[in-house]
C-alpha cells in the first residue's frame, strides 16, 4: 500500500476517534460567528428575533436544571449502594454518613432559604406582544424545576 493511504487511513481514525469534540468546537465558533453576524444587523434585532435566538438556549439550561437534583440523588444512592460497610471500616462508615448528612443539610438550607425569601416575587413579568407569546409556548413544556 502506498505511503499516503497508510497517513490517509490514521487521519480518517483520528478523526473518527475525536468525533464528537471536533465538533463541539465546531459548533461553538459557530454560534460566534452566527451571534457575531447577528449584531451586525441594522436596527438591530425585533424581539420576536431575540425570542427565537434565546429559545434553544433557554430551553437546554431548563433541561439542565431540571436533571441536577435527581442525577446527584441517583450518584449518591449508586455510590452509597456500592460501597462494602466492612472493607472501609468504621472510618469510611463515618465519612459516608457525614458526607450524605452535608449533602441532605445543603439542599434543606437551599430550600428553605428559596421558601423564605421568595426570589423574582414582585417582579413583573415581561410584556410581549400575543404573537410572541404563542411562541413561547414550546418553552413552556419544559418547566423551570421539577416542582413547577
Amino acid at each position: 500500500a502506498p505511503p499516503h493511504a497508510a497517513l490517509a487511513a490514521r487521519v480518517r481514525g483520528c478523526l473518527r476517534a475525536n468525533l464528537l469534540v471536533l465538533l463541539t468546537v465546531a459548533g461553538v465558533l459557530a454560534g460566534v460567528a452566527v451571534g457575531l453576524g447577528v449584531r451586525q444587523v441594522p436596527g438591530g434585532l425585533s424581539r420576536a428575533g431575540i425570542l427565537a435566538f434565546s429559545f434553544p438556549g433557554e430551553l437546554l439550561l431548563r433541561l439542565l436544571k431540571m436533571i441536577i437534583l435527581p442525577l446527584v440523588v441517583c450518584s449518591l444512592v449508586s455510590g452509597a449502594a456500592s460501597l462494602d460497610p466492612a472493607a472501609l471500616g468504621r472510618l469510611g462508615g463515618w465519612a459516608m454518613l457525614f458526607f450524605l448528612l452535608t449533602t441532605l443539610l445543603a439542599s434543606a438550607i437551599g430550600v428553605s432559604l428559596a421558601f423564605i425569601i421568595r426570589p423574582g416575587e414582585g417582579a413583573a413579568p415581561p410584556s410581549l406582544g400575543g404573537e410572541i407569546s404563542n411562541c413561547l409556548l414550546p418553552m413552556n413544556l419544559v418547566p423551570l424545576s421539577e416542582f413547577k
